[in-house]
């Protein structure tokens, strides 16, 4: 490789794979010197070629691409002469549809409506790629059948009658093809932090119809992006073409919207929760070209599935809807602590063959899960309200793509999966502009010394106990620590909440990214300002507890409370008996 990569670590590194580079060869950025395919560098923002270093700006990747789809459409004007090709809009739903001059169509297989032709097909909504159709409508239905045999179960499969299954029609759906560098953002709910992010959208298909099932159709995908070929119209002869029917406006909305779920399971990694969501900032830096790809389709009563027309991959929406009741997080946590609580109470209690030693038991252990799901949910699901939402599932196919070999279809053991390519973080320094970083939220780290100093400060009597009598277990009398259970467990219990509930506001630590490869700690100056002004808060609040812990009446106060404290912790290592001998 001629260009220094060494910006960054292994992990955490713009996207340089040979294997994306010669994957898609229609959607390639060539070199202008030697002609090979150029990756995307995130840091410099531009393709670098990987064998003579020459450089492809992005506004000149754009123009590259803009210079094919010319001459694309041009070919098309010429070309179009020689099919007799008509289309029909769908009186009920809107979707046009192309076809054969000729071909008897009598309704539409997307609402079931009747089509109302029109003269002649408008070229300039025609696409300039596409991948061909590889299974035939038998095979489609062959993939059906094998689905309905392995889910014979479901309401779906006993749904899809050989009636049913005979009504399924190819179709070429029209796409845009999205491939380039994009400026986005990730955040979390009821969080005003925001933190920006450069990254590179590689090879996604964007749905430009707006009257879809668009889960349906991303639960089939992904397609093997090495099929895809420059169009022609000799592609959809025997096949329906179904024309995109969003705007301009709607269609960048759409793009924005999908490259933001592209990044939602990186935002949700990263900052560990699912509250956490990614946005789009621009697409206008993105290659965008328009194209067809095949897609088996039904929708006919409470049916609707599709099937990949190039792998075979099966996807069915579930027919009933599935309600889910929402709760608030505190709900959640008290809830499961009853049933959990009451589990323990019953196994124990049995166990230990006493009532009161099975209760006692049960409350220690529900006081610890309590904790645990308090945070669980208060991270998951924030200030969820109660409510009840609708919502469908998609069942798929298992498996790898089909490919044909000879005459028959064979399937391959593992399973297409998209190229994800992950985004590097940025800041903007004051006096030295944008510095490429990395992000970190430690909320587990800080969750889990928050929950050791709870503890430890519950069971403090019985720690400083183990030291008095040598770490001796079978002495401890823990009945002596009853009175320091009962007031330190809700005080635990206090600060614990209050400690998560401030982490919804938790900023990440930032690591800027040094050019050796290392990182370094980077504290933004108004967050290091204010963490000054908390410390120096902090110290003069302490300051003047310890001033009048040490001063009289204070003093006297301070003194009763350590002798009751240091009583208990000696009873608890020896006994009463022992403490009563030793005074």
């Amino acid at each position: 490789m001629c260009f220094n990569i060494s910006l960054l670590d292994k992990d955490f590194l713009l996207y340089y794979d040979k294997n994306m580079i010669t994957s898609n060869k229609m959607a390639d950025i060539h070199c202008p010197s030697c002609g090979a395919p150029a990756a995307y560098d995130i840091i410099k923002r531009l393709y670098r070629c990987s064998y003579c270093d020459g450089s492809v700006t992005i506004r000149e990747a754009i123009e590259q691409k803009r210079g094919f789809r010319k001459l694309h459409q041009e070919k098309l004007q010429e070309s179009v002469s020689s099919y007799d090709l008509e289309h029909a809009e769908c009186t009920g739903c809107g979707a046009e549809i192309v076809f054969e001059k000729g071909e008897a169509l009598s309704k539409c297989e997307f609402c079931g409506r009747a089509l109302v032709r029109k003269e002649y097909l408008k070229t300039g909504n025609m696409p300039e790629l596409v991948i061909p159709f590889e299974l035939t409508e038998d095979e489609a239905k062959e993939r059906l059948v094998a689905w309905k045999k392995a889910n014979w179960w479901k309401a779906e499969a006993k749904a899809l009658t050989l009636e049913v299954v005979e009504k399924l029609k190819g179709y070429y759906l029209p796409y845009e093809l999205v491939r380039g560098p994009v400026d986005c953002f990730m955040s979390k709910e009821e969080d005003n932090h925001v933190y920006h992010m450069s990254g590179f959208v590689n090879d996604e298909f964007i749905n430009a119809s707006d009257r879809l099932d668009n889960l349906l159709l991303d639960a089939m995908e992904p397609f093997d992006v090495s099929s895809l070929t420059e169009f022609d119209f000799g592609y959809i002869a025997g096949h329906r073409v179904k024309i995109a029917d969003l705007n301009k406006e709607g269609l960048v909305w759409k793009i924005k919207s999908e490259v933001s779920s592209y990044y939602n399971s990186f935002a949700r990694k990263t900052m560990k929760t699912r509250l956490a969501s990614a946005g789009c900032k621009d697409t206008s830096e993105l290659l965008r070209m328009p194209v067809l790809l095949p897609v088996y389709y039904i929708s006919s009563g409470d049916v609707c599935l599709a099937v990949n027309g190039q792998t075979g991959k099966v996807s069915v929406r579930e027919i009933k809807q599935r309600f889910f009741h929402l709760m608030p997080w505190w709900l959640k946590a008290i809830v499961a602590t009853l049933l959990i609580g009451l589990l323990a109470f019953v196994a124990l209690s049995l166990i230990f063959k006493d009532i009161v030693t099975g209760s006692g038991l049960a409350i220690m252990l529900s006081g610890l899960f309590f904790l645990i799901t308090l945070v669980h949910y208060h991270n998951e699901y924030g200030k969820r309200e109660l409510k009840i939402e609708r919502d469908s599932r998609y069942f798929v196919s298992k498996g790898g793509p089909f490919r044909r070999k000879g005459k028959r279809l064979v399937q391959d053991i593992k399973p297409l999966v998209r190229k994800f390519v992950k985004p590097v973080g940025y800041v903007d320094i004051p006096k030295r502009g944008r510095a490429w970083c990395e992000f970190k939220f430690n909320f587990v780290r800080k969750i889990v010394l928050a929950s050791f100093a709870c503890i430890s400060f519950v069971f403090l009597t019985v720690i400083i106990a183990l030291f008095l009598n040598k770490f001796n277990f079978r002495n401890l009398n823990f009945q002596a620590s009853a009175f320091w259970f009962c007031l330190s467990v809700p005080i635990s219990i206090i600060l614990f909440i209050k400690y998560v509930t401030s982490l919804k506001d938790m900023e990440a630590d930032i690591y800027l990214l040094l050019e050796n490869g290392k990182k370094k700690r980077y504290v933004p100056e108004d967050r290091n300002n204010k963490h000054k002004k908390e410390w120096e808060g902090m110290k003069d609040d302490l300051k003047e507890l310890l001033i009048g812990a040490i001063t009289p009446p204070g003093l006297f106060l301070t003194l009763f409370i350590l002798l009751i404290f240091f009583g208990m912790c000696w009873c608890t290592a020896f006994g009463w008996m022992e403490f009563g001998q030793r005074n």
